[in-house]
This record gives C-alpha cells, sequence and structure tokens, in this order.
C-alpha cells in the first residue's frame, strides 16, 4: 500500500506512471489543498511540468502560468457558441445578453465571435464571476434574491445592493444580477447577519457550490477528451 509520502511526492508518481490512485489521492484525500499544488503534482507526473521547474523554477508555476498549460492542451479549439453562452448565462433574448456583455466583450475584442475558445471563455467569466472560485453561471433574478436574503422585501434588497454593491442606476435599469455580485451580496447580508449576532449566517451558503477556475477549465479539457473516445 502506498503511503501519503509517496502519493504527494511528484517524483515518486513520476518514476511509477501517472495512476488513478494517485489522482484520486491528490484530488481528494491529500493534505495538498490549495489548487495549483495539485496540478503541479497532476501535470509534472504527466509530463506537462518538466523536472527542471518543478525543482528549481517553482516560484514561476503560478496560477497564471498553469492556466496558460490548461489552454495549450485545448489546441486553440472553440468550446462554446454564443447562442449557448447566452443559454448557460440565463440571457437567452439577446437584447437582454447584450445589455451585460456588449461592453465587456468590446473592450477584448470579442464582439464579433460566435464562438470561443477557453481562453476567450476565461476573459469573459472572470468578469462575470469576479473571483477564482467560480460556481454557477446563471444570472439570479432580483425575485430569487429578495426571496433567500430579505423575506421578499424588493425596497429592503435595493437598499442593501445600492448601499454596498451597485449604483441606483444600474440597479434600477438590469433584472438579472449576475454571480460576481450575488457573492458580494452574499457577504454583506452576512456581515450585516453577524453583527446583530446572528451566528448561523453560513445558513446562506446552503446548497451552493464553487469551483476553482483552474479545475473548471481542467474539467472540460477532460470531459472533451472523455467523449471523443466514445
Amino acid at each position: 500500500m502506498l503511503t501519503e509520502k509517496q502519493l504527494t511526492n511528484p517524483f515518486y508518481n513520476k518514476a511509477n506512471g501517472l495512476s488513478l490512485g494517485f489522482l484520486v489521492h491528490v484530488f481528494f484525500c491529500s493534505k495538498v489543498k490549495e489548487p495549483e499544488e495539485k496540478l503541479i503534482y497532476l501535470f509534472y507526473v504527466a509530463g506537462i511540468i518538466t523536472h527542471y521547474e518543478l525543482k528549481y523554477e517553482r516560484n514561476k508555476l503560478t496560477k497564471q502560468y498553469l492556466l496558460q498549460k490548461i489552454f495549450n492542451l485545448s489546441n486553440n479549439k472553440k468550446y462554446l457558441t454564443k447562442a449557448e453562452l447566452r443559454k448557460l448565462t440565463g440571457l437567452e433574448i439577446k437584447d437582454t445578453f447584450n445589455k451585460y456583455f456588449n461592453e465587456h466583450l468590446k473592450e477584448n475584442n470579442l464582439y464579433k465571435k460566435r464562438k470561443f475558445t477557453l481562453q476567450e471563455l476565461f476573459i469573459i467569466f472572470e468578469f462575470w464571476q469576479e473571483d477564482d472560485k467560480w460556481n454557477r453561471m446563471k444570472a439570479f433574478s432580483k425575485k430569487e434574491l429578495a426571496r433567500k436574503y430579505t423575506n421578499n422585501n424588493y425596497d429592503e434588497l435595493e437598499l442593501i445592493m445600492t448601499d454596498n454593491i451597485l449604483d441606483i442606476d444600474h440597479y434600477k435599469n438590469h433584472d438579472y444580477i449576475k454571480p460576481g455580485d450575488k457573492k458580494k451580496l452574499n457577504n454583506v447580508v452576512k456581515d450585516i447577519l453577524e453583527s446583530k449576532g446572528v451566528t448561523n449566517s453560513e445558513i446562506l451558503y446552503k446548497n451552493e457550490f464553487d469551483i476553482h477556475y483552474l479545475y473548471f477549465f481542467l474539467l472540460i479539457i477532460i470531459f472533451e477528451r472523455l467523449q471523443s473516445l466514445e
């Protein structure tokens, strides 16, 4: 049976091949918690990162560097059409989608694109999610947020949003809230509740999930490769 030291030692696993036991252990059981550290181990064993890089250039193995390695694995393939992107974000009506994304797409020379590579999707989703932990991609309705945070009180929701997150014009002229702003609302309400002595404010996070963007894109690559084998 492999020991913890062996399972978390990339040099050992490089010599013994990329095994299922290694993958399962690193991603689900290992004491290594940081996403980039797990990917460094995996990429070294898979031959994506060299021995020299791992041993002597560890400081260059940043999230950005690892993300570019994932992009390289995709071979510049286009994964998602704009129509699919509209559906994924829940903004299926073109005018509604454009209200949220047009400016960002134009700033990044993506406005005329009809299908996107992983690198282009990262630019889009980074704007949409606003941090490195991504959860659902679908926009939130104000009805949904009012039900969760303010007991269906729309005036209170507007007050919290415009005092802390969005300017009043933006809030009134947009029917939906993007996931990045919803996360901010989550934190603001959590702080409000805790200031009132409510200690179980973690209930706000119930039934929610998040996934680091490195895992998000790596899983896209893996699923695409598995489908190609069918």
